[in-house]
C-alpha cells in the first residue's frame, strides 16, 4: 500500500461517485477507453462499489498515518479495526477484501496471499464471543396487535399514510423478501395480476436485479399469498391480511399516480418521483415506534431495523414446520448459511400478553403462532 500510496494521493479517489473511484483511477492512469470504464464499473453491484469505495478510502486514510512496510501496515490496520473499532469478523475481512481488491486494481502486489493477513481473517472470528444473536429485536406480536385495530382499520377510510405504512409492513412480512425488493417491485397495471386463489403477483421492474441474483436470469414475480384461507369469516386477524392491505393500497393509489413506475408511492401527493429505498425502512420504523408508543413501552433502546422483518418472516415459516426449501425459495436465497447463521430468532423469548396465537402470512406461508410467556429484554 505503500507503494501506491503517493500515486492515489492525486488520483480521484477522494471525490465521491456512485461508481468505485479507486477502479476509475486506475483504468484512467492506463488510458483506458470509456467502454471499458463503463463496463469495467459496473463489474459489480452499485452497493457493493459504493461500500469498497468507503473502506479503501478509510484504510488509506489510516495507513497514510502509519510508517511500516507494506503488509505488516495492511495487517495492522484490520487489527485496528477489530480490536480498536470493535468492528465484526464479517467486517474484517470485508475491509480486507476491498483493500486487497483496489492494490491489485491499481496494479499492486496481491496481498490476498500474504500470510500474516490470512492470520488475521483467520483470528478475527475467533476473538469474537459465541453469542449470535436469536432474540427478535422488536416484539413482532406487538406490532401485529396494533396494527390489525383503529389506526389502522377500517382500510376504506383511514388517511392514505396509515394505509401505506400498512401495507408496507405487511409486504415485507408476508414476503420475507429485502427492503431493495420490494422497493424494485412495479406499480404499472401490466405487472400486476389478480388470481382466483385470492393472491396477487407482482412483477419487478425491468432494470431490476436482486442482490444475489444472476444478471443473465431474469427477475422471478413475487407472488404475495392471502390469510382469509385459513381464517374464520369474523376472525379479527384477517386484518392481517397482506392481499386485502394490497387491494385497498391500489385503488386508492392510482388516482394519485403519475410518472411513478414504483408500487410503493410517496405519502406526498404531490411529489411525482420515485420513492427511495430508504424510505421503506422510514415507514416500517415508524410502524413499529408507533406500536410500542401506544402500548407504553420504552422506545429508548428500540431498534427498529426493517431487515430484521426479513429474520421474523423467515423464522416465523421455519418454526411453523415449513419446509427450509420451500423458505429458501420464497426469499430468494440459495443455502441455508444465511438463514442459520444471521437470520433465525426464537420466538420463545418474545414478550405475551396471552396465551392466544395470531396469525399472518410470513416468506409466503400463512401461519399461526402462539406466543411464549413474556421475557424481559
Amino acid at each position: 500500500m505503500a507503494a501506491v500510496r503517493s500515486e492515489l494521493s492525486a488520483s480521484p479517489l477522494k471525490s465521491s461517485t456512485p461508481q468505485s473511484a479507486s477502479v476509475s483511477a486506475a483504468l484512467t492512469q492506463g488510458c483506458a477507453s470509456s467502454d471499458l470504464l463503463s463496463i469495467v464499473t459496473r463489474a459489480r453491484r452499485q452497493g457493493t462499489e459504493i461500500l469498497y469505495d468507503f473502506r479503501w478510502k478509510k484504510g488509506l486514510q489510516w495507513c497514510t498515518a502509519q510508517g511500516t512496510n507494506q503488509g505488516m501496515q495492511l495487517a495492522n490496520f484490520l487489527a485496528h479495526c477489530s480490536s480498536v473499532l470493535i468492528l465484526s469478523a464479517s467486517s474484517v475481512r470485508g475491509y480486507r477484501s476491498a483493500i486487497c481488491t483496489t492494490i491489485k486494481q491499481l496494479g499492486g502486489p496481491a496481498f490476498e496471499a500474504d500470510f500474516l493477513l490470512r492470520e488475521v481473517a483467520r483470528g478475527a472470528p475467533l476473538k469474537e464471543a459465541r453469542n449470535p444473536r436469536r432474540v427478535p429485536l422488536w416484539d413482532l406480536f406487538l406490532v401485529l396487535d396494533f396494527i390489525r385495530k383503529q389506526p389502522f382499520e377500517p382500510l376504506g377510510t383511514i388517511p392514505f399514510d396509515i394505509l401505506t405504512l400498512k401495507t408496507t409492513f405487511l409486504l415485507l412480512l408476508a414476503t420475507g423478501r429485502r427492503r431493495s425488493e420490494i422497493h424494485g417491485l412495479s406499480g404499472m397495471p401490466q405487472d400486476l395480476a389478480f388470481h382466483r386463489d385470492g393472491s396477487i403477483t407482482i412483477h419487478f421492474l425491468p432494470e431490476f436485479l436482486a442482490k444475489n441474483q444472476d444478471p443473465e436470469v431474469p427477475s422471478p414475480s413475487l407472488r404475495v399469498r392471502p390469510l382469509s384461507d385459513i381464517l374464520a369469516q369474523d376472525d379479527e386477524d384477517r386484518h392481517l391480511c397482506p392481499v386485502r392491505c394490497l387491494k385497498y393500497y391500489w385503488d386508492r393509489s392510482r388516482h394519485r399516480r403519475s410518472s411513478q413506475r414504483r408500487l410503493l408511492i410517496s405519502l406526498n401527493e404531490n411529489y411525482k418521483k420515485d420513492i427511495a429505498a430508504g424510505t421503506i425502512s422510514l415507514w416500517v420504523s415508524q410502524v413499529i415506534r408507533r406500536a410500542y408508543s401506544h402500548a407504553h413501552r420504552d422506545i429508548s433502546c428500540l431498534h427498529p431495523r426493517a431487515h430484521e422483518v426479513r429474520a421474523i418472516a423467515t423464522s416465523a415459516a421455519f418454526q411453523h414446520s415449513v419446509p427450509p426449501q420451500h423458505v429458501f425459495k420464497a426469499v430468494f436465497w440459495r443455502s441455508e448459511n444465511p438463514f442459520i447463521n444471521f437470520y433465525l430468532r426464537d420466538f420463545r423469548m418474545t414478550r405475551a400478553d396471552s396465551s392466544k396465537g395470531i396469525s399472518f402470512v410470513a416468506a409466503n406461508t400463512a401461519v399461526s403462532v402462539t406466543r411464549a410467556p413474556h421475557t424481559n429484554q
